[in-house]
């Protein structure tokens, strides 16, 4: 940004607490560890202040008033504008609204959730009600399924690929894609051959493109490993 000449005001910047160590105090999200984590990922970003604050993943070891309260405070003391969940069911941010309106807390503002052409749910199923009654945000991630919607596994895998790094989130997928490789590989060509015959756009982009076309997401996290990959998915 700074190189750029991009002023602050004209991006949207978010960062995400939850775990970064095995130590008890880098973990989970107390309120330590939200003020402590949230002001070192400041200090990383050379920021005084970020856009959005994640609560990434759910903390069954903080009581919810403890993690609704402490996001409320970082937001009053301009830390953050806004506050979000990642990885959370619809019942646990029901349950995060219900305390902020009975202890009038800032409510968050989104969910991030997996969701992409061939991972539907939870995304289209459970969040109806709190986006109708809140205004519930939701920035889908794993858009790709880790680059298996590019269609580059369906020969073979590449050794420079995700798939053979020590990624947990890509490796659990790609186990569920190797056992069922043939199903999904028939899908994945017939989405292929619409994409470059009908559309005129790849496969990958196809994928991009048919979840923001979604009216209830409001992102979508792209995580691509070469600039090259980023080159073709902004083309969009």
């Amino acid at each position: 940004m700074k190189e750029l000449g991009i002023t602050r005001k004209k991006v949207v910047i978010s960062t995400k607490i939850y775990k970064i160590g095995n130590d008890p105090n880098d973990c989970f999200l107390s309120r330590k560890h939200i003020i402590e984590g949230l002001k070192n990922s400041l200090q990383r970003l050379q920021l005084k202040y970020v856009d959005i604050i994640y609560c990434h993943r759910f903390d069954s070891y903080t009581p919810l008033e403890e993690v609704c309260d402490t996001m409320n405070y970082i937001i009053e003391q301009g830390l953050a504008f806004y506050w979000a969940t990642s990885g959370w069911t619809a019942g646990q941010i029901m349950e995060a609204y219900s305390i902020c309106d009975r202890l009038r807390l800032i409510k968050p503002i989104a969910e991030q959730v997996h969701y992409s052409v061939f991972s539907r749910s939870p995304l289209e199923d459970e969040y109806n009600d709190l986006i109708k009654k809140y205004k519930l945000g939701l920035v889908a991630y794993s858009p790709l399924e880790s680059g298996i919607l590019t269609g580059k596994y369906i020969n073979e895998v590449p050794k420079d690929s995700r798939a053979n790094l020590n990624y947990d989130n890509a490796n659990t997928l790609m186990e569920k894609y190797t056992k069922e490789k043939k199903l999904w590989d028939e899908k994945l060509l017939k989405l292929k051959d619409i994409a470059e015959k009908k559309i005129k756009c790849t496969l990958a982009q196809l994928c991009i493109a048919w979840i923001i076309a979604n009216p209830d997401v409001c992102s979508c996290v792209l995580g691509a490993s070469k600039p090259n990959q980023l080159d073709i998915i902004l083309k969009l």
